[in-house]
C-alpha cells in the first residue's frame, strides 16, 4: 500500500515553489475513506530532515502548514531548486508508531542493552522467566523505505568483484534467487540521513562487516 507522493520544488512554469500547505492526494482520500475534517498525520521529508504534521483536512484534502515548518520547506527550495519534497500519510496516527532510520538503530541498541543487564544477573534472569508469558506484545508501526538505484547497487557489486571490502572476505555464500556472490550494499551516509544514492557513497559489506558497521562499537 503506497502511502508516499512526491512534489518537485520547482513549478512546471518555472516559478517559485509555493509552500502552504500539503495535499493529500485524491485517491488516497478515497482509499482510506477519508473526509474534510478528518484528523491525518503527514510526514514531510527534505533534504534528510522530516517534519511530522497533525492538523485536520481541510476543503480539498489541504493540511495546514505551520510558519516554521513552512520556512524550513522553504529554504531547503531555494537551496536545492531541482530536488523534491517527500510526503507520506501515516494512517490512523494514535495507533501507528512511525520509525525514522535513528529510531531503528536506537531500539536494537536498547534491546542490546537490556540483554547485557540481564546476563549480569542470573537469579534475577531466571525468576523473571518463571513468569513470563509465553506469547509476545505487538505493536503497529510505520516503516518508511527508500527507492534503490538498481545501477548503483549493480556497479558496486561489480567493483567488489565477490570480496567483502571491509574485511576482504569472499562472500559466504551465493544467493538463491541469482547465484550472484551474497555482498550487502551499504551506503556510507544514510539515504534517510541525506546521503547519495550513489557509487560513491556505497561499500559491498559481507553480513558479519555490515552489521558491524551498523550495531558495533
Amino acid at each position: 500500500m503506497d502511502l508516499t507522493w512526491e512534489k518537485s520544488v520547482r513549478r512546471s512554469d518555472g516559478g517559485d515553489f509555493k509552500f502552504q500547505g500539503v495535499s493529500v492526494p485524491a485517491s488516497l482520500r478515497r482509499q482510506h475513506g477519508l473526509k474534510d475534517g478528518d484528523e491525518v498525520t503527514v510526514v514531510v521529508e527534505f533534504g534528510g530532515s522530516e517534519e511530522r504534521i497533525t492538523k485536520n483536512l481541510t476543503s480539498g484534502g489541504e493540511v495546514a502548514i505551520d510558519k516554521p515548518i513552512r520556512e524550513k520547506v522553504l529554504d531547503y527550495a531555494i537551496k536545492n531548486p531541482t530536488s523534491t519534497v517527500r510526503y507520506t500519510l501515516v494512517l490512523d496516527a494514535k495507533n501507528i508508531n512511525y520509525l525514522s532510520h535513528r529510531d531503528r538503530e536506537n531500539a536494537v541498541r536498547e534491546g542490546d542493552e537490556k540483554v547485557r543487564d540481564a546476563l549480569t544477573d542470573e537469579e534475577a534472569r531466571k525468576l523473571r522467566l518463571e513468569t513470563a508469558p509465553s506469547k509476545s506484545a505487538s505493536r503497529i508501526v510505520a516503516l518508511r523505505v527508500y527507492s534503490r538505484n538498481y545501477d548503483v547497487v549493480a556497479e558496486r557489486l561489480a567493483l567488489a568483484k565477490g570480496k567483502c571490502e571491509l574485511c576482504g572476505s569472499k562472500a559466504p555464500f551465493k544467493r538463491k534467487t541469482t547465484g550472484q556472490p551474497y555482498l550487502e550494499v551499504h551506503h556510507k551516509n544514510p539515504l534517510a540521513e541525506g546521503g547519495d544514492d550513489t557509487v560513491e557513497n556505497t561499500q559491498a559489506l559481507c553480513p558479519n562487516c555490515h552489521r558491524e558497521v551498523h550495531y558495533g562499537c
